[in-house]
């Protein structure tokens, strides 16, 4: 176990595993939503999408959680959107094509996202429109 989990939730674990599932049964049992931004137990509870959280998250997690998402029932949601920096699209590109991008594919790839909110776009990219940029530039097939 590290150092992150062990300082965090160690006197928790195993009791807080269900606490994001027993939230949303009693959602949906009494018609009340779960806020995906709620924290603990929302959706998005553990998503990062800019530039400055995203590098710092995949350096350090504890730097913008207080604990990891697991103990809880969480998932960490990495995303690329308006504000994302090259860290996260680089890391996604390995997540996706298990390639390490050269600097000017990289450079090509965040401008194309760039220009994807230039319009006013607010949601962050789906998976499918990430990966439709990376066959733009020959990345995927």
């Amino acid at each position: 176990m590290n150092l992150y989990m062990h300082y965090s939730v160690k006197k928790y674990e195993g009791k807080t595993r269900k606490l994001k599932e027993v939230a949303n049964f009693i959602g949906h049992t009494t018609g009340y939503v779960v806020p995906p931004n709620k924290a603990i137990v929302g959706d998005y509870a553990f998503a990062h999408e800019s530039g400055i959280h995203t590098y710092a998250v995949l350096n350090n997690p504890l730097t913008y959680e207080p604990y990891p998402p697991k103990p809880v029932g969480g998932k960490r949601r990495l995303t690329i959107g308006k504000h994302s920096g090259k860290a996260i699209i680089k890391h996604k590109i390995r997540e996706i094509t298990k390639k390490t991008p050269t600097d000017k594919t990289l450079t090509v790839i965040a401008q194309k996202v760039k220009e994807t909110y230039e319009n006013g776009r607010k949601a962050s990219l789906k998976e499918e429109e990430f990966r439709r940029i990376l066959q733009e530039v020959g990345l995927l097939e």
